[in-house]
Order: C-alpha cells, then structure tokens, then sequence
C-alpha cells in the first residue's frame, strides 16, 4: 500500500504512455465529480436560489451545510484519486483545481456553477489532514466571529498553499526524474493557483464585505417576529 501510494496505479508501470494516460484519466474523471452539482440538485427539490444562501433561507442551516459537505467529498475523493493512480501529491492538487473548474463550470449546467470553497477543503484532508484541520478551525472562527461565509472560504484559501505545498528549492536538483520534477512543480503552484482563483471567483463577495453589504449567514436561522 506505502508503494501504491508513493508511485501511484500508473507510475507503477513505470511507461511514460501510461503516465500521459493516468493523467488524461485523472483530468476528465475530476472534472465530472466536479460538475456533479449537489447545490443546484438541492435548490431544486426546495425551491430555493442554487447558492447555499438560497438553499440556507429555504432549508435552513442543516441542509446548507449538508450541501456543502457533499461539495467537499467531490474534493476529498479527486484527491484520493490523484494519491492513488498517480506518483506524489502534486498530482492530487491538479485533481484538485481540475474538480474545482468542473464544480465552477459543470457543462451540464451551462458552465454556471458555485464557488467551491468546499472542494479543496475536502481534498486538504486527504493530503495534510491536521494542517486541514487546524485552517479549518481558523476559517469557521473567521466566518463565525463575522457572519460571512465568503470570508472563511478566503481564510481557508489563503492557508491552502502552506497546507499541501511541500516541496523544498533543493529537491530540484539534476538526479531528479523528470516525473520527480512535474509532481514538485505541481505540488508547489497548483495550491497557489486554486487559491488566486477561489479569490477571483469571491472577487465580488469581497467588494460586498468592504461596503458592508454582504449578506451574512448566521449558522442558525433567526426566528421569525
């Protein structure tokens, strides 16, 4: 299993067609775990706006963050994905920023999708699960002590790079495969990438923060007067 996990399915046939196939196999496979869209399936079935405030007003707390948790195995699972079929965590961050596009951009949804903050949430647990954990905690205590959900999706973003990138400058040295260099690579700016995109994509959630007019999602519903 410790081999499985350090090579990966197809580094294990150590075949640079198979390596250019498990990352074919790898892409596509975690762009539709990503587009699966348990958001818009839920807005449907209460009738709610497909965002998570529109499901929280509808269903309430329990189910929005439900949701959310279902987002976060799309992650977890791509992830996992990428650990076991291919060598080292670099791979598992590509899966992770390929099953974010496909959760921003399902096709099945006309490329109109959510924001996906729970996606590398759950892909941080399978890559660094006490890291994940500790940004976690920070994250829900930005958005608990603010209100803002948008605001403890960017703490967690902000923290992702430092949760999953590991690679040293001296690993890259002449003896290093060429498999050996792209997994780094990958392990050091595909986390720095997921986390400018999650910022672009809250672009306007943060202009809303500044202003004041981002509306926030207490983790319980006030009662009606």
């Amino acid at each position: 299993m410790e081999k499985l996990i350090a090579s990966g399915v197809f580094g294990m046939m150590n075949s640079g067609t198979a390596y250019i196939i498990g990352m074919i196999v790898c892409a596509v496979l975690s762009y539709l775990i990503g587009s699966v869209n348990f958001t818009a399936i839920f807005a449907k079935k209460y009738d709610a706006f497909p965002d998570t405030m529109g499901i929280y007003k509808k269903a309430g707390a329990g189910v929005a963050f439900g949701v959310a948790a279902l987002d976060g195995v799309k992650g977890f699972l791509c992830a996992l994905m990428g650990l076991l079929l291919m060598p080292g965590d670099g791979y598992a961050c590509l899966c992770t920023l390929v099953c974010l596009i496909g959760h921003a951009f399902p096709v099945w949804l006309k490329f109109k999708g959510g924001a996906g903050c729970a996606v590398y949430i759950g892909a941080a647990i399978v890559m660094n699960p006490l890291m994940a954990l500790a940004a976690f905690i920070i994250a829900f205590l930005m958005y608990y002590m603010s209100g803002y959900l948008a605001l403890g999706s960017l703490s967690f973003a902000a923290l992702f790079p430092i949760i999953v990138g590991r690679a040293r400058l001296w690993e890259f040295t002449e003896e290093a495969t060429r498999i050996f260099l792209i997994n780094k690579i990958f392990q050091t700016f595909i986390p720095v990438v997921i986390s400018l995109v999650i910022a672009v994509i809250y672009a306007s959630s943060i202009g809303r923060m500044i202003n004041g007019d981002e509306p926030k999602l207490p983790l319980r519903k006030e009662k009606s007067k």
